[in-house]
Formats: C-alpha cells, sequence, structure tokens
C-alpha cells in the first residue's frame, strides 16, 4: 500500500507538467486565440489519452506480454505489442508484481502530453473539427509505437541483447518517447498548415506575433517544471523499477535542468536582444527539463547541468533559425524547445555514458540488476533511437495527417484567421471585456 500511495501521488502530481505547458502554448498565442488555444490543448490531452486506452495500449504492449516483430538469424527483433485492447490487461501482475495498471496510466499522460505538444504548432490556425483525428492517431498509434520501442522491451530496448551496443537505447522520463514524439508531430502538422496569417511579408522575412500573457507564460513554465519532478520521479519507478533511493538524484537534476537552461537563455537573450527575453527563457526551460529527462536518475548533477546549459542554447537558437531559415511557424516552440532538448539529451546520455561512465550508478532495470552504465556501442543505440523518430514516426506523422486532411481540412479561413478563433469557432472571447483585437 505504500509503493502504491507513493506511485499515485508522483502520476497526480505529473500532470501538473501538461497542464503548465497548455498554459505556457495559451500565452505564447495571441489574445484573441486564448480560449482556442486552451481548450484544444485539453482537447487533445483526453482524446489522446483514451485513444491509448482504447487502442493504442495494444500496440505499446509491455515488457512481459505477446508482441509481434521479425527474427533474423535467430534474433527476435520485438517491433510493436500484442497487449489486449482496452486495458483490458492493466490488472496483470508486473515483473516486481505491482499492477499493469501502473504502464497504462504513464502512457495516458505521455500519450495525452504527446498530442498537447503536437497542438502547440498549430496554434491559431487550426480547426477543432479536425483535432480528435489527429489526436486520435497520436495516441493510437504513433505515440504507442515509441512506447514500446523504448519502454514496453522493443527493439530499442534490446540493442544491448540484440548487438552488444551497451544497455539498449535508454529514455528513463521520455526525451523521446514523449517530448520527440510531440515535437515530430508539431513539426508535420507545421508544415502541412503552413504559417499563419500575416506571419511572413512580401519579401519572406518573418515578422513578430508576440505572445499576449507574458504571467502566464512563466506561471506555466514554473508549474510544469513541478510537474516534471513528479513524472521523471513517477517513471523511473514504474517503467523502470528503479531503486527509491535515486529520487534525490532525479529530483536534483529535474531542478538542474530547468534552471540552467533558464539562466543561459536569458544571459543570450539579454546579449542578442538587449534584454532578457522572458518567452525565450521558458522555452528553454522546458528544453532543458526535456533533456535532462533521458537520464534524469543516472546522471551527475554536474553532467545534468551541462546537459541542460546546451538543450536551452539550442532552443533559443534553434526558434529562431526554424522561423527565419526553415520557414517553420511554430507559435509555441515545441519543436526547438521539446523537440531538440529531448533529441539532445537522448544523445548527450550516450556521450556522458562513453566519457565517464563512473558518473552513473547501478541500478535495476525492469526489474534486472544492471552494472554500470556506460558500456561500449551506448552512444550508437541512442543514435539509433533519435534516427528511428526522425526516420519512422515523423514520416508516419506527416502521412497519417496528411490522409486524414483530405478528409476533414485542418485549417481555418484567412478570416476566421482575422477575427480571431476564440470568437469564429467557440462564440465568445476568452476576455469579453476588450471590445476588439487589432489587425496584425
Amino acid at each position: 500500500m505504500p509503493q502504491s500511495s507513493t506511485w499515485l501521488g508522483l502520476a497526480c502530481l505529473s500532470l501538473l507538467a501538461p497542464w503548465g505547458v497548455s498554459l505556457l502554448l495559451t500565452g505564447l498565442g495571441r489574445g484573441r486565440n486564448a480560449a482556442h488555444n486552451l481548450l484544444s490543448c485539453w482537447l487533445a490531452f483526453i482524446v489522446s489519452a483514451l485513444a491509448f486506452w482504447l487502442v493504442g495500449c495494444k500496440w505499446a504492449g509491455l515488457p512481459w506480454s505477446a508482441s509481434h516483430g521479425l527474427t533474423i538469424h535467430g534474433k527476435f527483433w520485438n517491433l510493436i505489442g500484442a497487449a489486449p485492447l482496452l486495458g483490458a490487461g492493466m490488472n496483470q501482475p508486473g515483473l516486481l508484481g505491482e499492477s499493469a495498471g501502473w504502464w497504462m496510466l504513464a502512457g495516458m499522460i505521455g500519450a495525452g502530453w504527446a498530442a498537447m505538444l503536437a497542438l502547440g504548432a498549430a496554434a491559431e490556425r487550426w480547426r477543432l473539427a479536425s483535432l480528435t483525428p489527429v489526436s486520435l492517431l497520436i495516441g493510437g498509434l504513433i505515440f504507442p509505437l515509441g512506447f514500446h520501442w523504448l519502454w514496453a522491451g522493443g527493439w530499442l530496448a534490446g540493442l544491448g541483447q540484440l548487438t552488444g551496443w551497451g544497455h539498449g537505447a535508454l529514455d528513463a522520463g521520455g526525451a523521446l518517447a514523449v517530448q520527440a514524439t510531440g515535437a515530430v508531430c508539431a513539426l508535420a502538422l507545421a508544415w502541412l498548415l503552413g504559417p499563419r496569417r500575416n506571419k511572413y511579408n512580401r519579401q519572406g522575412q518573418p515578422q513578430a506575433l508576440p505572445g499576449h500573457n507574458t504571467v502566464l507564460i512563466l506561471a506555466g513554465a514554473v508549474m510544469a517544471g513541478v510537474g516534471w519532478l513528479g513524472w521523471n520521479a513517477f517513471a523511473a519507478l514504474a517503467l523502470w523499477h528503479l531503486p527509491a533511493t535515486l529520487l534525490p538524484r532525479i529530483a536534483v537534476n529535474t531542478l538542474l535542468g530547468g534552471g540552467a537552461a533558464l539562466l543561459i537563455a536569458l544571459a543570450l537573450s539579454a546579449r542578442g536582444f538587449g534584454r532578457p527575453d522572458a518567452s525565450m527563457a521558458a522555452n528553454s526551460c522546458m528544453a532543458g527539463l526535456a533533456a535532462v529527462s533521458a537520464g534524469a536518475p543516472w546522471l551527475h548533477p554536474g553532467s545534468a547541468f551541462l546537459i541542460a546549459l546546451a538543450a536551452g542554447a539550442l532552443a533559443f537558437y534553434g526558434i529562431q533559425a526554424l522561423e527565419l531559415h526553415a520557414r517553420v511557424d511554430d507559435p509555441a516552440g515545441v519543436i526547438a524547445a521539446q523537440g531538440l532538448g529531448g533529441i539532445w539529451g537522448a544523445l548527450a546520455l550516450g556521450v556522458a555514458a562513453r566519457l565517464s561512465p563512473g558518473w552513473f550508478p547501478g541500478g535495476m532495470l525492469n526489474g534486472l540488476e544492471l552494472p554500470l552504465l556506460g558500456g561500449r556501442g551506448q552512444l550508437a543505440a541512442q543514435w539509433l533511437g533519435v534516427a528511428s523518430w526522425l526516420g519512422a514516426l515523423l514520416p508516419l506523422a506527416y502521412g497519417g495527417f496528411w490522409l486524414l486532411g483530405r478528409f476533414i481540412p485542418p485549417r481555418v479561413s484567412p478570416e476566421a484567421e482575422a477575427q480571431g478563433l476564440d470568437l469564429h469557432e467557440l462564440g465568445g472571447s476568452a476576455y469579453p471585456e476588450a471590445a476588439s483585437f487589432g489587425e496584425d
């Protein structure tokens, strides 16, 4: 009972992370779309979480459940799960006697969070009618594939046994499984939808469309950071069966991740813009949190600090590069923050393991005793994990969203964008005391 109470408390705390992210995304948008943005975030979360429960849990599977794959040279490459639908297997005992329901809960939270991130890049031009099928696809197929590959005994997790590459691809808190999944889906949506109205002038130069509420942005970042503490701890215990003695390290590394990235963004923006930029700092904070999530239970705090500093800088420059050079309009900065941050965190775990194996404490992985991390091939396993997200999940997301768009057009009309989606789709403004919002 004490273990179950602790895990449930951490799971509840982890819900603050997507809730905080939704506030941050809403603040980064313009006031005439505020209610629409927030409602979209939470509809995406709910629909995707339900899709994971309905069908996604089958493909996600469990480490001890049936699965589908290929046998090559006598070795089984586990590609996709074959668990029961509707979460029917959630009452089965796990590897250490715990309920499989904890895996279901982690999957539902992760699926909802990933869908919410994807919708952030589509903000201010997105039709609510197309939200449901896109979120169903994310929670029912795209996220479960990554979940299985990394967290449920899939081929990436098994690279250590299949190829001798370290302990297989490692991702303790979802740097790839959640954050990068949301980011690749966000990139696919941003490509398909195109930029917002008036985002680029006739010469192709990006125009500033600043967020409407900096307080909401910063409050959302703080709330997300608190929730991230719970999420990283919950994932370590429920998904990886790591000992509770690692919880202090997880908490320290998570705090260092958000704080270091925020500080570097403030310094870079003060140097580049002449004053600190709060929205850049908040997005960089998300990048730092995403980056350290990959190895929060194993990283030395000094390593986590350096990884987060680099993640914050990546987000700061990445947001600008995507907008200026790639012409990708991402109002929420998800692609650069959670995407680049999560990918860098996964790779950095392999680098740290390769260069400093003594920094990683021994622990348990799915109930099995592990030696110190850092063997030869760990970086290769991490690289292959990242390549799988870019080479498999990104095309899957793009193709699936494109196909859905043939049946349900995802973008509102230019007139609706000019009016604001609060009035056009919801019939009322988030700020009714404001008579109107001026043209861009």
